[in-house]
């Protein structure tokens, strides 16, 4: 068993209706490893073996909103500790993914989370986030421009699902999750586009095990439903050709922006 793991969650506001799998809760009290739920539910319940924290959610104007900040920022809110998972207040993680996070540790991984069920494209994934208002489309455009600053691509930095992410305690990973918060403030972005920005821009590079697993229950994607295509009213209308608008100026502003960057590292060599 690794050296003080820590498994934690986080959810304030009520903004998810948490869920517990009581298997991988005996997994964690069988095995020492703690399990903290971050709440400002001061009326919060959790199954025996959770460790509840109350937290404020007082934050200062321009900072990130205190949930995010903790998932980001693990090492400035939990215990003095060597390797960490967190956990999606609203999905379940079935138990054999402590197992897997051990193992992955074990071989001397830094970071650790799954693959994007549907996307590889971190710009892709900011142009489906602006369409559903996620972001806004300044925050697209500067999210597309600083992706194409650090050169994602040619670094082939993947796009990875959020909800479950295992970290060493490490001065390399403290430095990719201050980037990563740090990112997401300023752009005002999703944090899977600015952690792929933060992880392309960090050296040096952190060793990364990103993988598929269907231990984590599914999740709805963000996707057009082509079903109100069928029946056109004019609300519908509007909402496809804000579609259509979005991915043609952000697309444009892609290409623009990578020939730009490109075009900028050749004449700096």
């Amino acid at each position: 068993m690794l050296k003080k793991l820590v498994v934690f969650t986080v959810n304030t506001n009520n903004y998810d209706r948490v869920e517990w799998d009581i298997d991988l809760i005996k997994k964690c009290k069988k095995n020492n490893i703690p399990i903290f739920y971050f709440t400002d539910d001061r009326n919060a319940n959790a199954p025996k073996g959770v460790l509840i924290k109350l937290i404020s959610t007082d934050e200062a104007r321009n900072d990130l909103k205190k949930d995010r900040k903790i998932k980001i920022l693990p090492h400035k809110f939990l215990p003095p500790h060597d390797y960490s998972i967190y956990l999606d207040a609203r999905i379940i993680i079935k138990p054999n993914i402590i197992d897997k996070m051990i193992k992955y540790f074990s071989l001397g991984y830094d970071w650790i989370s799954f693959k994007h069920r549907h996307r590889t494209s971190a710009t892709i994934e900011t142009i489906i986030a602006t369409i559903y208002s996620k972001m806004t489309l300044i925050s697209g455009i500067k999210t597309i421009a600083e992706l194409n600053k650090v050169n994602y691509r040619s670094k082939k930095t993947e796009l990875s699902e959020n909800g479950c992410i295992g970290r060493k305690n490490n001065a390399k990973v403290q430095i990719a999750c201050e980037k990563w918060a740090s990112y997401t403030r300023d752009l005002k972005c999703r944090d899977q586009p600015s952690l792929v920005i933060a992880l392309a821009s960090i050296k040096p590079e952190l060793k990364i095990k990103r993988y598929m697993d269907e231990a984590m229950s599914a999740q709805k994607d963000i996707i057009i439903n082509n079903r109100f295509i069928k029946s056109i009213t004019r609300k519908k209308f509007l909402k496809l050709w804000k579609s259509i608008y979005t991915w043609l100026i952000l697309l444009s502003w892609d290409t623009v922006t990578r020939i730009w960057y490109k075009l900028r590292r050749v004449n700096s060599i």
